[in-house]
């Protein structure tokens, strides 16, 4: 009896759908007119309405049942007439908000007939959608009404007089709404006014009044979008802002403000297609949903908000999507370019570039003692007249004499030392330098990364309060049928709220992030810049992941590329070479500490000597006036016994030098563990980027089918709340898992003391090509 039974039924189902699907229905489509906007409509309409209908009928949309409209209020409407009268059509579709409108004035119509864009029920004149009905007609609109999205404009700008633009046929139509709207708004103390245009208007600043506040843009569908920008950067011009009404693709064409879903057209097209094949089952077309309801947010172009002085409260910027953060003059800085920004502007590497200057000149101070020594001297001399050598006339009362004196040093091996010494010295605080030079630049690209990082955990922040907000109409929906009570509700809200807060937080790590950059690149700190995305793909990381991946297959490569990295760092690192110069001075300062004991000075002094004028006793028969003296000599110096300073001055460079010798081993040492350790950590986040993006994608599946059973009743809340958490850490650890590769690929080139693989392409190839040809050698 069951198999009878099944037997019945399995004929049955088989039997009605080749029925249905033997149907062929004609849809007749009536469009404002034509442009880019209107065709894509037309197209989704008609690819969703196919893919709805597959299976079971045959919907057909022959282009001799296409009428353009020409964006005529009279054409559409006599065409509307005209195909319900046409016996070859079914059903009517209108594509654009003017038949759509058109069709609400009808009070019946012979055929099914849809209009998927009514905007603004308020403008329309339509009543409330759960009370209002035309036989035969199935509208799709989103609950939202005039004076609420005065009200969300509000939030973002003051004002007390508005107008809404409109083409002059919808004003026409409905002129009645309109005078509605303005007693309306008039109650929330406003003045509206409506400011009708046409396509063929170049200019409409004219038509707009001086004292306005604020516009409100209509979808203007009939206007070519060239000339709906120029309208709109004029406005602009005139520091006016503007809001978007149903078509938020305009905030992309330079208004200020808009809070229409992104996917309202695919939400229409679907809900339509979805009406249409209820139809076709037999159901009545008035009967239909209208509503979609948007989650409508506030988006706001933050590139036209300070070109016209408008600068939204914090409080309307954290629950607004914010379009063009960034303007196009704004610096953009990539992973490659930082290193070179941070050498060239970097306020501790230009101070230290001065230090190492400065002390430079300790090489020219020291050198020049080996050059000639000429000091002049100009002298005058007065004693007291009753001097008993003053008056027998052997010393003059009074005198001018002048004297020039010249020493050179012949040899000397304490300054030929100390000049060799000083170079060595000079030698040593370059490679600091240059090691602070490397720390810099990895602070730079550091913070860049963290940037990075931010800018996707604020991502990241963000798709979970879209989720959660999501999360939160599901509930609602469950409530509504039934199968859930209120707390799942209060429990989403409380949600919300802790993910915006998430938010907030996130995009606070991003402008600190920015601010420490623009600290170490000495810009300045409020400065904003444009980032460019260094990710798996950008070809500096790309190819550095390609190599990685070719020479870290096994361990007998890995110990090879251990060796190789290993030589580098002892050949590149500045801390090695400051130590070896370091050493090399305190050698040469022992070798002239040993030579002290044998190695005299031989120093070359003269002077020579002129008196200009004297008064001197006469009697005495002296006169020293114009007489000119000189002497000349070479003098050798040789301490012969200083109590023990030369042994103690040697004993103390021994043990220097021991001491630099241990630091350098030591360095040596922590060089190879610190680059091992590097390879090692490079290993593990190279092999785990893989891993944890399919963790993340397995995770997104998960939370998709778990939501997707939440709605229909058989997951709870929890099971959601686990999914959807598990999802974003996920794709946390997958952004960090990606961006730790890179931060570890930057540790070692620091380790190693060069950025090769992050600079110049010639750099990068010729460091590839000297690591595989020292693997291949070993």
């Amino acid at each position: 009896m069951k198999l009878s039974i099944l037997a019945a039924v399995l004929v049955w189902t088989v039997t009605v759908s080749e029925v249905f699907a033997g149907y062929t229905y004609t849809v007749g489509i009536i469009s404002d007119g034509e442009n880019p906007k209107l065709f894509e409509a037309q197209t989704l309409l008609i690819d969703e309405i196919q893919k709805a209908s597959e299976g079971e009928f045959t919907v057909r949309f022959p282009e001799s049942k296409r009428y353009n409209g020409n964006f005529s209020v009279e054409r559409i409407r006599s065409s509307i007439e005209k195909f319900q009268k046409d016996p070859d059509i079914d059903f009517v579709l209108l594509i654009g908000s003017m038949a759509s409108q058109i069709a609400l004035t009808r009070t019946a119509f012979s055929k099914p007939t849809f209009a998927p864009f009514v905007y603004n029920v308020s403008l329309s004149g339509v009543q409330k959608h759960n009370r209002f009905s035309i036989h035969n007609l199935n509208y799709v609109t989103a609950e939202t009404q005039l004076n609420e999205e005065i009200r969300k404009f509000q939030k973002l700008v003051s004002f007390k007089k508005i107008g809404i633009v409109l083409e002059e046929s919808q004003y026409r139509l409905f002129a009645t709404a309109a005078n509605k709207a303005v007693t309306e708004a008039k109650k929330q103390g406003i003045e509206l006014i409506f400011i009708p245009v046409n396509e063929r208007d170049k200019d409409i600043t004219h038509k707009i009044p001086a004292d306005l506040n604020a516009l409100m843009l209509t979808s203007l569908s009939s206007v070519d979008t060239g000339v709906r920008k120029q309208w709109i950067k004029t406005i602009n011009e005139r520091k006016l802002p503007t809001y978007a009404l149903g078509d938020g693709t305009m905030i992309y064409e330079g208004a200020l403000a808009s809070s229409a879903e992104k996917d309202d057209l695919s939400r229409r097209a679907r809900r339509t297609a979805l009406n249409i094949l209820a139809v076709m089952r037999g159901k009545k077309v008035e009967e239909q949903p209208v509503l979609i309801e948007q989650k409508q947010q506030l988006m706001i172009n933050m590139q036209t908000a300070p070109a016209i002085g408008v600068y939204p409260k914090f409080s309307v910027l954290d629950n607004a999507i914010l379009f063009n953060e960034t303007v196009e003059k704004e610096p953009k800085l990539s992973l490659t370019t930082i290193a070179k920004e941070a050498i060239r502007a970097n306020l501790s590497i230009i101070g230290a570039k001065l230090g190492v200057a400065a002390n430079k000149e300790n090489i020219a101070e020291v050198r020049s003692v080996l050059f000639p020594q000429i000091t002049g001297e100009a002298e005058y001399s007065q004693q007291n007249s009753d001097n008993v050598y003053v008056e027998n006339g052997f010393y003059a009362e009074k005198s001018v004499s002048g004297r020039i004196k010249l020493q050179q040093i012949l040899f000397s091996e304490k300054a030929l030392a100390n000049l060799e010494i000083q170079k060595e010295l000079q030698v040593a605080i370059e490679e600091q330098q240059r090691s602070l030079e490397i720390e810099v630049v990895k602070q730079a690209m550091t913070a860049f990364l963290n940037v990075l990082i931010a800018q996707t955990h604020y991502r990241i922040q963000q798709d979970n309060l879209t989720l959660t907000q999501t999360n939160l109409e599901l509930a609602k929906g469950r409530v509504q049928a039934g199968s859930s009570d209120m707390s799942d509700v209060y429990y989403w809200e409380s949600a919300i709220a802790t993910a915006r807060q998430n938010v907030l937080n996130a995009r606070a790590d991003v402008e600190k992030g920015k601010d420490g950059l623009n600290l170490i690149l000495n810009r300045k700190i409020s400065e904003r810049f444009i980032t460019e995305p260094a990710t798996l793909d950008t070809p500096v990381i790309l190819n550095n992941k390609k190599v990685l991946s070719e020479l870290i297959t096994d361990q007998r490569s890995f110990d090879a590329m251990s060796s190789f990295f290993i030589s580098e760092g002892i050949d590149n690192i500045p801390q090695l070479h400051q130590l070896n110069a370091q050493m090399r001075a305190q050698k040469r300062q022992l070798l002239s500490d040993e030579r002290s004991y044998w190695s005299p000075d031989i120093i070359f002094g003269a002077d020579v000597s002129h008196i200009f004028d004297e008064t001197r006793n006469p009697g005495a028969g002296i006169n020293m006036k114009n007489e000119t003296d000189w002497q000349a000599g070479v003098r050798l110096s040789l301490p012969l016994y200083e109590g023990g300073a030369r042994k103690a001055r040697s004993t103390r460079t021994q043990l220097k030098l021991q001491q630099l010798e241990i630091n350098y081993m030591d360095q040596l040492r922590r060089t190879e563990q610190q680059i091992r350790s590097d390879l090692h950590m490079l290993k593990a986040s190279y092999s785990s980027i893989d891993l944890s993006e399919e963790a993340a994608l397995t995770a997104k599946k998960s939370f998709n089918m778990v939501r997707e059973n939440y709605a229909k009743g058989t997951r709870t809340m929890s099971d959601l709340l686990s999914a959807q958490n598990t999802s974003l850490i996920a794709d946390l650890e997958s952004a960090n898992t990606t961006y730790r590769f890179m931060m570890d690929l930057l540790q070692l080139q620091q380790d190693i003391g060069s950025f090769n693989l992050f600079v110049e392409d010639s750099e990068r190839e010729k460091l590839i090509k000297r690591l595989e040809t020292y693997i291949m050698n070993k």
